[in-house]
C-alpha cells in the first residue's frame, strides 16, 4: 500500500508552502455515513488541509452540503471516473444535468476514467466533456487525469489552450512495477507540464 499513508500521519505530511494545494483523496465503501467521515477526516488532517478529492461515484449532495457549512474553507473536488461516466450513459448532456445537484457544493471536478491505473488518456472525449461542463458551470475548476506521465503529456496540450486554468493529475505512470514513486519521473513530469500549461500552472 505505497500510496496510502497512515491516517494519523496526514497532518504531518502537509506543507505550508504557499504553492502547495494540500489535498486528501478520499474513498469509502457505500453505506458509510459520509458526512461524519468527512468531518473526522478534516479534523485529523489539520489546519493545512486545503481540499478533499471525493473519489466516490456521485456522493450524496446533502453530505457535501453539511461539510461545506461546517468547513467552508476546505474545497471539494468531485472525481468523475469510469463508473460515474457509465451511470450517465457516457453523455456530456446527462452528466451536466447530474452535476447540477452539486452546484455550490463542489469547487472543481476531475475527469478521471483511469482511477490511477494508467489507462490511456482520450483527448477527444475529455474535450467533449470539459466543453459541456465549462459551458454549464463556468465557475467550476476543471481537471483531467488518466494515463498521464512524462511521455504522454502531449495529449493534454490541445486542452490547455481551450480551457485556461486546466489542472492535470498523474499517478500510475509516475511509479515503477513495484508501485514505488520514481522521483525522476515525477520531476520530468512537472518540467514538461510547466512547459505545456505555462507559469500559471505552478500550483497544480
Amino acid at each position: 500500500m505505497n500510496r496510502h499513508p497512515a491516517v494519523d500521519r496526514i497532518a504531518g505530511i502537509f506543507s505550508d508552502h504557499p504553492l502547495a494545494l494540500n489535498t486528501v483523496h478520499f474513498h469509502s465503501p457505500e453505506g458509510e455515513p459520509l458526512a461524519a467521515l468527512l468531518r473526522a477526516l478534516t479534523e485529523i488532517a489539520g489546519p493545512r488541509l486545503h481540499a478533499i478529492q471525493l473519489n466516490l461515484v456521485w456522493p450524496p449532495p446533502e453530505a457535501l452540503r453539511e461539510h461545506r457549512e461546517t468547513f467552508p474553507s476546505v474545497a471539494l473536488v468531485l472525481q468523475i471516473g469510469r463508473t460515474a461516466i457509465a451511470e450517465v450513459e457516457g453523455s456530456p448532456e446527462i452528466l451536466v444535468r447530474r452535476l447540477a445537484d452539486y452546484a455550490g457544493l463542489a469547487d472543481a471536478i476531475l475527469l478521471d476514467p483511469s482511477g490511477g491505473r494508467g489507462i490511456p488518456f482520450d483527448t477527444e472525449t475529455a474535450d467533449t466533456f470539459l466543453e459541456a461542463i465549462a459551458a454549464a458551470f463556468p465557475w467550476l475548476g476543471l481537471g483531467v487525469a488518466g494515463g498521464l506521465g512524462p511521455e504522454t503529456l502531449d495529449l493534454v496540450a490541445p486542452l490547455a489552450g481551450r480551457f485556461p486554468g486546466l489542472s492535470i493529475d498523474a499517478e500510475g505512470r509516475l511509479r515503477d512495477a513495484g508501485d514505488q514513486l520514481v522521483p525522476a519521473h515525477a520531476a520530468e513530469y512537472v518540467r514538461r507540464a510547466l512547459a505545456i500549461l505555462g507559469p500559471a500552472a505552478g500550483g497544480r
